[in-house]
């Protein structure tokens, strides 16, 4: 959800300084990206946590061995 606020929101300044565009304009097309791309980079993160934690417990369990 951190990426999507980056990106979303760096884009959305970046889209404010060259050319102002109203604030409902904003709305209409930030709020549908940060959702879209925070549900899109939900399975990707929880598998990288997944993984994250196998290997951490994988060498928990080698350390016990030796």
């Amino acid at each position: 959800m951190q990426i999507a606020g980056f990106l979303v929101g760096f884009s959305a300044l970046a889209v404010e300084i060259a050319w102002s565009p109203p604030i409902w304009l904003h709305l209409i097309i930030w709020l549908p990206l940060v959702a879209v791309l925070a549900v899109a980079l939900m399975r990707p993160g929880k598998g990288l946590m997944t993984a994250l934690q196998m290997l951490r417990q994988r060498g928990a369990d080698s350390h016990r061995e030796t």
